[in-house]
Formats: structure tokens, sequence, C-alpha cells
């Protein structure tokens, strides 16, 4: 009897390394997956950012006089591109389009043009994972539109005064055009043109950390007030940072900044291609290239009172 218990020893022992096997094989396979599917997560984001750059880029050339399709098309293509995005990835999905958004739902080739679409799908192959799937294939649809004049996100904490754009003895007439550049300093003694839009813009953090884009999280409109924001501080990282990465910004247009501390209130918006920045603490000076389409004139009280003073990008999918 003595050797059949040593065999049902030797079995038990035989059917627990079996198991432990399948066991370890198991969770082998599942960290395996865990890792690809990580790997399809980022890749995914890298061609969601593409897009979004492509669209936010096509859909600003829109609003520039006797622009064209194609060339609305290179002009987000290319900035896709720029940004990770291949050719081949976009035609994948289909083709880059400009159309109209009409507040639910994007319409190709449907005039007026307000908005453009960027597809993008890349095929991600799994390292490890391969005994379940061999590939996954992340795609998306960036769609960007212009929002209107009066209700704005995406916008930078940072305000012009309405009479350094207008001519305010002239019935408010456009002092700038389409391609015309703007040098400024400071605003006024004790404020820079900061603006407390989500938060204390006073902090340098605060600052370039909204100058980074969080400023998406927020909707500005006119007639809205604002508290001005004290010191230079991030001022110049912020805007350094801006020229470097993303020079195109949508800017507040306010009634005045007072002397230090002061509550400003939301005329109207323009967009601005940041050029070049020099100097440094309070004695910076920053020089911007006007992209609007209808720099027009207004009130001074209350926004334009006619047309668009601009056009700012809004992404909507």
């Amino acid at each position: 009897m003595i050797p059949n218990f040593k065999r049902a020893g030797e079995s038990e022992k035989g059917g627990m390394a079996v198991i432990a096997s399948v066991v370890i094989g198991s969770m082998l396979i599942f960290a395996s997956l865990v890792v690809d599917v990580g790997m399809v997560r980022v890749q995914h984001r890298q061609i969601n950012v593409a897009a979004d750059a492509g669209a936010m880029a096509g859909v600003l050339k829109v609003i520039e006089p006797g622009v064209s399709k194609s060339d609305v098309i290179a002009e987000a293509q290319n900035a896709a591109l720029a940004n990770g995005l291949t050719a081949a990835e976009i035609a994948s999905r289909g083709a880059i389009e400009v159309g109209n958004w009409n507040g639910t739902s994007f319409a190709a080739d449907v005039t007026p043009w307000n908005a453009v679409r960027v597809p993008g799908e890349r095929s991600v192959l799994f390292s490890l994972g391969r005994l379940i799937w061999t590939q996954m294939d992340p795609a998306v649809d960036s769609i960007a539109t212009l929002a209107s004049s009066n209700d704005v996100s995406c916008l930078v904490p940072f305000g012009l005064e309405w009479p350094t754009l207008f001519d305010v003895n002239n019935n408010d007439a456009p002092l700038y055009q389409p391609g015309d550049l703007l040098t400024i300093t400071r605003a006024s003694p004790g404020n820079w043109g900061k603006i407390d839009v989500g938060g204390n813009m006073s902090s340098a953090p605060n600052f370039l950390h909204a100058m980074q884009g969080t400023g998406c999280e927020v909707t500005v409109s006119v007639g809205d007030e604002y508290d001005s924001a004290t010191g230079f501080a991030g001022v110049r990282d912020g805007f350094q940072w801006r020229l470097d990465n993303d020079p195109v910004i949508t800017v507040m247009v306010v009634d005045e900044f007072g002397n230090g501390a002061h509550e400003v209130n939301i005329l109207a918006f323009v967009v601005l291609e940041v050029v070049s920045i020099v100097g440094n603490g309070n004695n910076w000076a920053i020089t911007f290239r006007f992209l609007d389409s209808q720099p027009v004139g207004g009130t001074g009280n209350g926004g334009p009172a006619t047309g668009i003073l601009a056009n700012a990008r809004v992404l909507v999918q």
C-alpha cells in the first residue's frame, strides 16, 4: 500500500504544478494585455492631440479673406502632420473636411464655412498580448468651429484696452487690420493686463498654468466683469510658452485697466498671434499679429455694435 500512497502524492504534486503554471500563465497574459492597452491609450491620445491641432489650425484659416477650401485643408493637414499624425493615418478614416457646424452636428461642404473636421486612425501592434489580439486601431474625429464674438472659451487670461484697438475719437474706427502688428508693454502703473479669469492670476503659477490651455474650462461673454490681476509675475514666461508651443491666442478686449487692482468690463475678443517677446521682469514688450476676419468698431461701452471683432476657435468634438 505504501507505493500507492507515494503515487497519489506525486499525482497531487503534478496537478498542483499544472494549476500553478496555468495561473501564472494567465497572470502573465493579463499583465501583457494591461501593458499593450496602456500603449494603445497613449497612441490614441497622441493622434487625438494631432487631429485637434489640425482642426484648430484649419478653422482659423477659414476666416482669412479670399481663402479657398484647399487652403484650409492644407493648413489643417500641415498642423496635424507637424504634431505626429501621418497622411496615411488621416486617409485611413476619410479626409479632412471643411463645412458647417450648426451647434449640434457637422455637415461637410455646407456653407457658410465655420468648421473643420480632421479624422485619424492608427494601427497599434501588440508587443506582448498577441496570443489574444494582434493589434488595436484607435480612431479620432476632431471638429473645431468658430465661436461667436459674444461667447468665447479657450482664451488666455489677458486683455487689451478698447482705445488701444479702436479710435474712440472717430466712431471707434478700427486701428488695425489682419496682418498688422501691435507691440504692448504694461497696461498702466501696477497693472500689466492680466485678468482673473479662472482663478487669481496675480499668482505666477496660476497665470502660467492658464496660458498652457486651462482657459478652455472657462467661458467668457461680452458684458462679463472680472477683477484685473496686479503685478507682472508669470507674464513673460506665460507668453514665452505660447510663442514656443501655440502662438495663436484669443484675448479679451476691456474698457480700461486702472492703476492696480481694478474691475474691468469685457467688451469683445480678438484673435492674435504671438510674434516676439523681449525684455524681462516688468520691462518686457510683446509683439502680436492680428488674425481677425473683420475687426469692426463698436460702441465702446457694450462691445461691437455690428459685425465680428474676433472668431475664437472651439473644439466641439
